[in-house]
């Protein structure tokens, strides 16, 4: 058995993902591929590590756009504290 052949699309070389989308639908994927009753092993072995980076990958855009809502939520908070100061 030659590991080079039938590489796994899931396989943790594969390229990182496009975008959340892209990762969250790898996921499925593999989520799919894992409920497989006749599964290869090292094939799971393989959709696991993959599983591991694609939510890696996940978190952290979730991370940033946390940190870009805290941002516009304190911009936003700010402009109106300014405007409050106003008289008019």
């Amino acid at each position: 058995m030659n590991p080079n052949n039938n590489k796994s699309e899931a396989d943790s070389t594969s390229p990182p993902p496009e975008s959340y989308t892209a990762a969250m639908g790898e996921l499925r994927s593999i989520l799919a591929a894992l409920e497989q009753e006749d599964a290869d092993v090292e094939e799971l072995a393989k959709h696991v590590e993959r599983a591991g980076l694609l939510i890696a990958f996940c978190r952290e855009r979730i991370n940033q756009a946390e940190m870009r809502v805290e941002e516009v939520l304190a911009s936003l908070s700010e402009h109106q504290d300014e405007d409050s100061d106003s008289p008019f």
